[in-house]
């Protein structure tokens, strides 16, 4: 917690005072972010922007992933779903990765892994700025380094789709790599109406978005322009790229958490409520 911010504002739940913070994430990993804004005199407003289904996998898919499992030296989670679902395909889980080198993308994915007993788990720092977040985070690394990564097989556990920089970059340096899907990101059973009414009945004091997804999927129930302070209401992210489709999408207060976690989007939140209040 930053030094400005007193421990009495934490404590006695000042901090957030009566401010509606709309949370955007999938609805089974808001539940901590929600707790802790509650704790600190908030009101959090649920409007999951992603909604998170899992890809079982096919016998012959699971054989697959048992011999990826068995060659790879080092195993990267790209998310906290990818540790979620690995761990519900794979009950020893534990006992499976006991042998190899565990990297997560961010803490809250490492903490994941480590809730499950895979305590070798280990992800970038937290709290140096962007460039400790996700596949850019992990590309740091020394584990990762060209000269770690050349010859090296690495199973990257992740979503469907998505980024593929990490593998890219990997390959480039010279790693086998081999990916395993777990799940799929779709967007929610919800609507431009629904969101428009929590916007008119609790108009948000500001609005957290973890994910460029999330965002696109908001532009398409409701540009930013089409609801009276949508654009302007400060909307908080995780990095650069998630920043850079907040401000493309037409929103004017963009802020970045200073790291990857909800402490990190809690602290952000702080600071922007202190900073209007001097």
């Amino acid at each position: 917690m930053p030094q400005s911010i007193s421990k009495r504002m934490w404590i006695d739940g000042a901090a957030l005072r009566g401010k509606r913070i709309l949370i955007t994430r999938p609805r089974e990993q808001a539940h901590r972010l929600c707790a802790l804004i509650r704790r600190s005199g908030g009101r959090p407003l649920r409007f999951p922007l992603i909604a998170i289904e899992p890809l079982p996998l096919t016998p012959a898919a699971r054989r697959e992933a048992h011999e990826q499992l068995a060659a790879a030296a080092t195993v990267i989670f790209i998310s906290r779903n990818a540790a979620r679902w690995f761990c519900r395909e794979f009950p020893q889980a534990a006992t499976v990765l006991a042998a190899k080198s565990i990297l997560a993308a961010g803490p809250g994915t490492r903490d994941s892994l480590r809730r499950r007993g895979i305590e070798q788990a280990q992800c970038a720092a937290p709290g140096i700025g962007s460039e400790s977040i996700g596949s850019e985070g992990l590309l740091a690394l020394p584990q990762l380094a060209a000269d770690a990564a050349r010859g090296r097989r690495v199973l990257i556990v992740k979503g469907e789709g998505g980024r593929e920089l990490l593998q890219q970059t990997l390959r480039r340096r010279g790693a086998d790599i081999a990916c395993l899907e777990l799940y799929r990101r779709r967007p929610p059973q919800t609507s431009g109406a629904q969101f428009t009414t929590i916007w008119r009945q609790a108009r948000p004091d500001a609005m957290i978005f973890t994910s460029a997804g999330g965002i696109a999927n908001l532009a398409r129930l409701i540009p930013p322009d089409g609801l009276p302070g949508l654009s302007t209401t400060p909307a908080l992210v995780f990095g650069e790229r998630v920043a850079a489709a907040a401000r493309s999408a037409g929103f004017r207060r963009v802020l970045s958490a200073p790291a990857v976690g909800d402490c990190a989007l809690l602290r952000a939140l702080y600071q922007l409520y202190e900073n209007q209040n001097r």
